[in-house]
């Protein structure tokens, strides 16, 4: 009687094993080909082993670790782009104050640059709050001049709101 290696078998039943670069999980009726063993002897034994079980157990525990993979991958990203995000709300809040400066000497503010600079600066409030994971605060997010997309884009962002149709189309 010839011996088998049934550790093997088991192990590619339950695993998997390479095929051309991926994981190839075989039926019975190909371990037995692959291995020349009868395909019965095959399904007897791993009926009397619990194979399949195994195999269920084998493919939640892998399915689970590449899911936590990915969440840490994501929360590396995420926290990558909160920091970018800080950043930017940091050098457009530089940019307000350096218009603001330009403005200080002027005799007669311009109403219109004076509004500008307040919206410029909530804006930058906006991102870096939301960036810090924090509610922006009021429902009454400043538009940009001329456009309601800072303000539907934050929406988006932070409430998971679909982007109004007038955003959407432009």
């Amino acid at each position: 009687m010839a011996k088998h290696d049934w550790p093997l078998i088991r192990r590619e039943y339950v695993e998997g094993f390479d095929k051309d670069g991926r994981v190839h999980r075989p039926t019975m009726r190909e371990l037995g080909k692959r291995h020349g063993i009868d395909e019965a002897n095959v399904r007897r034994r791993a009926k009397s082993e619990a194979w399949t079980a195994a195999r269920h157990e084998f493919g939640t525990k892998a399915a689970l670790a590449r899911e936590a993979e990915r969440t840490a991958e994501m929360g590396r990203l995420g926290a990558e782009f909160d920091r970018t995000m800080l950043d930017f709300a940091h050098d457009y809040m530089r940019l307000v104050s350096r218009a603001k400066r330009n403005l200080d000497g002027v005799d007669l503010l311009d109403e219109l640059a004076v509004m500008r600079i307040g919206q410029a600066a909530r804006h930058a409030q906006v991102i870096a709050k939301i960036a810090l994971g924090e509610a922006p605060g009021g429902d009454d997010l400043p538009p940009l001049p001329g456009s309601g997309v800072f303000a539907a884009t934050v929406r988006v962002v932070y409430d998971r709101q679909p982007l109004p149709s007038a955003v959407n189309e432009g």
